[in-house]
């Protein structure tokens, strides 16, 4: 008997949901009959992820360019995505970015980029659309974390802070709108190369994990000596985003790591 998520015809917003971990959770929430739009700003990446996610069964796929460092921009994309049923059920954020250094030594050029990439985004979003889905009833953000905002690691004390700020505030927020049925629910994965070239236009990462002494050293934090795949992190936005699978989780973190952060 085949597994029903109940996401067909359901309607996902997906913000970076055309880079290395965000095209798998559009290709699952595809594969589950749900309309997703992407929002990203490579949109030749994200039109091509949208083809492959009506291959894969979507009942609809649609992208709109967005930068989400904008509120202007993020309401525009919600908007967008409205317009396929009225309502969004499910809101993917996995917009990042990180720049590896000691906090002395990470320059100052660089603090603005990541609060604003990686913590102002996400505000803009759940700011904008929480309300529309309070007004409909209710819906879900599923965000991508990180392990790096569980626990500390010196080569990223900044970017680790960040993603444990939006932990933060996401269950902050989840406690006061959960008996207006807004979930919100994170994947914190550990170090996940991409498992090709495409679709990682400027992410550090596709260069990063080219050099096999970087990957040797991400799979030795982990118990099971491994890093993560990014199949593993899509497929987990949809457990969390599916009212069958996640409809009395919020607040919770699925830390994809490998074991590298184990909470009691």
């Amino acid at each position: 008997m085949e597994f029903d998520f109940g996401l067909a015809g359901k309607n996902v917003l997906l913000y970076g949901g055309h880079s290395n971990i965000g095209r798998f959770a559009t290709y699952g929430f595809a594969q589950c009959g749900a309309h997703v739009t992407i929002a990203a700003r490579d949109m030749k990446s994200a039109q091509e992820v949208c083809d492959e996610a009506l291959a894969l069964g979507a009942a609809s796929a649609r992208c709109i360019k967005c930068d989400t460092t904008s509120y202007e921009e993020t309401a525009a994309a919600a908007d967008f995505a409205l317009e396929n049923t009225g309502r969004i059920d499910c809101v993917y954020h996995g917009v990042a970015w990180d720049q590896l250094d000691s906090f002395l030594d990470l320059p100052r050029e660089y603090w603005d980029r990541l609060y604003e990439v990686n913590f102002k985004s996400v505000m803009n979003a759940w700011h904008y659309i929480i309300p529309k889905m309070i007004e409909a009833g209710g819906g879900n953000f599923v965000n991508v974390a990180s392990v790096m905002g569980r626990q500390h690691a010196t080569e990223e004390p900044v970017y680790g802070a960040l993603k444990s700020a939006v932990i933060h505030l996401g269950q902050t927020i989840a406690i006061e709108h959960g008996k207006e049925h807004i979930r919100i629910n994170f994947v914190a994965p550990g170090p996940t190369p991409p498992v090709d070239g495409r679709y990682t236009t400027g992410s550090p990462w596709a260069e990063f994990f080219k050099h096999p002494e970087a990957m040797e050293k991400f799979g030795q934090y982990s118990p099971m000596g491994q890093v993560g795949n990014p199949a593993e992190c899509g497929y987990a936005a949809v457990y969390l985003g599916s009212e069958v699978t996640g409809r009395h989780l919020t607040g919770q973190i699925i830390g994809l790591d490998g074991g590298w952060y184990m909470p009691k």
